[in-house]
């Protein structure tokens, strides 16, 4: 495992990786080689609205040594906008 250094300074909570098709074009590889290099403890993965890249996330980060942080990062619709009138349809 690779050393990680005891007196981090920032630790990313909110990342989007190439599983969030809209959002990002970040690779789960390089994600936990910059954590790595800039030596952050953990770094946490939020996909929109999917899970699909937490075990890859999960695994490649662990090998490493840094703690995964799986969230997910869900739209939120009122229920006025989902019956608004203006709507397309």
């Amino acid at each position: 495992m690779s050393a990680v250094r005891r007196d981090p300074q920032f630790v990313h909570l909110r990342v989007h990786s190439e599983y969030s098709i809209n959002d990002s074009i970040v690779r789960i590889d390089s994600l936990i080689a910059a954590a790595v290099r800039d030596g952050q403890p953990a770094v946490a993965l939020t996909d929109t609205s999917n899970l699909f890249g937490w075990i890859k996330f999960y695994k490649a980060a662990r090998a490493k040594g840094v703690k995964p942080i799986c969230a997910r990062n869900s739209p939120q619709f009122s229920s006025i906008a989902r019956n608004s009138s203006s709507s397309v349809s």
